[in-house]
């Protein structure tokens, strides 16, 4: 059986320590405990990324919903 490895490149967000920029998903940003996309890739480069997201409306993490 052969296996897919999907490199995920983690980035400093001063709102949420679950996003991340998806290099497998062409740089879009996830939610690392949802395991879905976030937000759509922009311009900034991973490791120069500190670009300050707003947590979306519908986030259901407890984390942030208190």
């Amino acid at each position: 059986m052969q296996k897919v490895v999907q490199l995920a490149l983690n980035f400093c967000n001063d709102r949420c320590p679950h996003f991340y920029k998806h290099y497998g998903d062409n740089d879009n940003i996830w939610c690392a405990k949802l395991n879905k996309k976030i937000y759509e890739a922009d311009d900034s480069q991973a490791m120069f990324d500190f670009s300050s997201r707003k947590i979306p409306v519908e986030c259901p993490l407890e984390d942030f919903n208190g």
